[in-house]
């Protein structure tokens, strides 16, 4: 048996750093209900700046204000001049736009500093104390007192200040907060302020106890919204104790080889079941269904078309899709083809997060990860069997689709934001696992791994060997991944989800199965999101752990609500957006970094202004543009209207 003091010690001082961001993200809760997952990025930030100063060979403590004082602001800002501008939409729309705040603060961040690791020493590494025998430096100590220090004066400030009674009051009732006279943009800015206070010391404090790399200090949050979830996104004393709980259990595991690769996998499972388990006592978290885009600015707006407008449509369909099928492949270098089928394939991804969000108005953040696992399981029945590219293919999707039934399942009782953590929750435990395990390449056992020898590559199939032929074949695959959508919307679970996206109780009084048509649009999204993988396979050969990070989950989703989750076209920007517009900057060497602050601004400007993102705006266009046509065309086409 091991000796577990060290890292019972070291898990103390994590866990105490997780409490301290997770008390920055209670007090932003507790005055506008906003769960602020930009936590990290602000953290990142501040530490980054404190690094800076000290490889310019300036005054350390000097780097420690800078950065902090630059987390301070970038809160500020975001709180006193985005936030308000969603104060009355849904939690999970204010949820997700800190999601494009983050993405704008890392896309900084990545731009100006790049993207690789760096070290951050502090003065307090040099000195330490012992306890039980172990060694502590003074950097875990200082965590460890800040943690608490900050826990007990907050609980003074919230329960002895007027700013503090304020903010509570404000957690409970906004509107009758306003109405009493509490300076609702005032305590509003406080709390950001507060939180990016926080932000900025625990990110330097993680930036040295950990490593400081940008993405991870990005994503530490998700730790910390597991401790804050354990006392609801309220309760101070609660998030002391789930995230002492996490630093300690992730610690324990490191000296047991058997389990140590999976540990970090510890906060995610501690926040799923703190979230089923709260929705199984019917706690009130946050939110209700209601999604981004749903019921404030409407997601109607097209009218229906008529018959003849739906064959001139197809028609148009048809031909695009033949000369993008037969003359891009002839035009494109072998780059830019390259570019172009991962677009093609990556559409059926962002057609899957649009199958659940558009039709139930529900936010899932793991659909990259069912990605993967079609890939991982096309992969291995290929090596396994060396059965035909389509039987791995479909084989691929069938198990993903099973992964959404599974990951459906919550969402039989979840809603609004607790579905959208649940599943963040999913995605970064799928990343523990796969870094874990890596992808099959053609090795025995159940892995599938080579360990002495050249790793084996997937075959593509006959009808395309060739990168044009792969193209073409990709394509076709996208076509009827859109038939198929196609098809339920316009028959029986179309018309079944749309009941249970406006009123749940309205659809189940209608005789809906809501269980059946909620698990069916989660198998359905699972299995596009299955064939999906299965194609990226089949583009290389093979598929690298790399590729799935939990961060391309929440890109994907912050893209679909960009490029519009409802309409066909809305998923072919958005994956033009994720594959087509780095490629774009790479051509004229402008970083590629600048695409994520682009995107985070994106998601911003769609949750505010532009509910049903880019195709939405761009096809609203051709409505207006349809409507100004010669008064002739006009008024056949409006009694054609009345006749139909």
């Amino acid at each position: 048996m091991p000796d577990l003091g060290p890292f019972l010690i070291s898990g103390l001082s994590t866990g105490a750093l997780y409490v301290l961001c997770s008390v920055g993200l209670v007090v932003v809760y507790r005055a506008s209900g906003t769960v602020n997952l930009a936590q990290g990025a602000v953290g990142a930030l501040s530490a980054i700046i404190a690094w800076q100063f000290v490889d310019w060979d300036l005054p350390a403590g000097l780097g420690w204000i800078a950065g902090v004082a630059a987390a301070v602001a970038v809160s500020f800002l975001y709180g006193r001049f985005i936030a308000p501008r969603l104060a009355h939409s849904d939690a999970i729309v204010r949820a997700v736009a800190t999601l494009g705040f983050a993405l704008v603060v890392l896309g900084v961040v990545d731009f100006i500093w790049g993207e690789y690791t760096r070290s951050l020493r502090l003065p307090t590494d040099d000195y330490g104390v012992r306890i039980l025998g172990v060694r502590i430096t003074y950097t875990r100590v200082l965590a460890m007192v800040l943690a608490l220090g900050v826990t007990a004066g907050m609980l003074l400030f919230l329960n002895k200040t007027r700013i503090g009674l304020a903010m509570r009051a404000m957690a409970d009732q906004r509107e009758i907060s306003a109405l009493l006279g509490v300076p609702i943009l005032k305590v509003d800015a406080w709390a950001w302020v507060i939180s990016g206070l926080i932000a900025g010391v625990s990110g330097i404090l993680l930036a040295n106890l950990t490593r400081m790399a940008p993405l991870f200090l990005t994503f530490i949050v998700i730790p910390a919204v597991a401790a804050a979830i354990a006392g609801r996104m309220r309760s101070l004393g609660a998030a002391v104790v789930g995230g002492l709980a996490i630093g300690v259990l992730e610690a324990l595991g490191t000296p047991f080889v058997e389990i140590a690769p999976y540990r970090t996998v510890v906060p995610f499972l501690f926040a799923i079941l703190a979230l089923v388990w709260l929705q199984r006592r019917g706690a009130a978290l946050i939110g209700s269904a209601a999604a981004p885009g749903d019921s404030e600015q409407g997601v109607e707006g097209r009218r229906p078309a008529t018959a003849r407008e739906m064959l001139l449509r197809i028609t148009l369909a048809a031909a695009a899709i033949l000369v993008v099928a037969f003359a891009l492949p002839e035009l494109a270098s072998s780059y830019w083809l390259r570019i172009f089928t991962t677009v093609v394939i990556l559409t059926l991804a962002t057609l899957a997060v649009g199958v659940v969000y558009a039709q139930l108005g529900m936010v899932t953040l793991c659909q990259f990860a069912l990605v993967g696992v079609g890939g991982w399981f096309a992969l291995r029945l290929y090596h396994a069997t060396h059965l035909p590219f389509e039987l791995s293919l479909l084989c691929g999707g069938v198990a993903s689709a099973a992964f959404g039934f599974i990951f459906g399942l919550p969402a039989l009782r979840m809603r609004g934001l607790y579905l959208a953590l649940t599943t963040l929750m999913i995605a970064g435990a799928f990343q523990v696992v796969v870094t874990a395990t890596d992808f099959p390449d053609g090795g025995p056992g159940i892995l599938g791994k080579v360990t002495d020898g050249a790793r084996q590559y997937m075959e593509r199939p006959w009808l395309g060997l060739s990168d044009p032929g792969y193209f073409r074949y990709c394509v076709v695959v996208l076509v009827l991944g859109y038939l198929l959508v196609w098809w339920h919307q316009r028959s029986k679970p179309g018309r079944a989800w749309a009941m249970i996206r406006r009123s749940e109780a309205s659809a189940l009084s209608a005789g809906v199965n809501i269980f059946a048509y909620k698990v069916w649009a989660f198998t359905l999204a699972g299995f596009l999101a299955g064939i999906c993988g299965g194609l990226l396979a089949g583009l290389i050969g093979q598929l690298d752990l790399r590729t799935f990070p939990a961060s391309d989950s929440v890109l994907l989703f912050a893209l679909t609500v960009i490029g519009g989750a409802y309409n066909w076209l809305g998923a072919i920007i958005a994956a033009l957006l994720l594959r087509a517009v780095p490629g774009v900057l790479n051509d004229f060497y402008i970083d590629g970094n600048l695409a994520t602050i682009v995107f985070g601004a994106g998601l911003l400007h769609a949750l505010i202004t532009a509910r049903r993102g880019i195709s939405g705006q761009l096809l609203g266009l051709v409505d207006r543009l349809w409507g100004r046509a010669p008064i002739g065309l006009r008024r056949k086409r409006e009694k054609r209207e009345k006749t139909a």
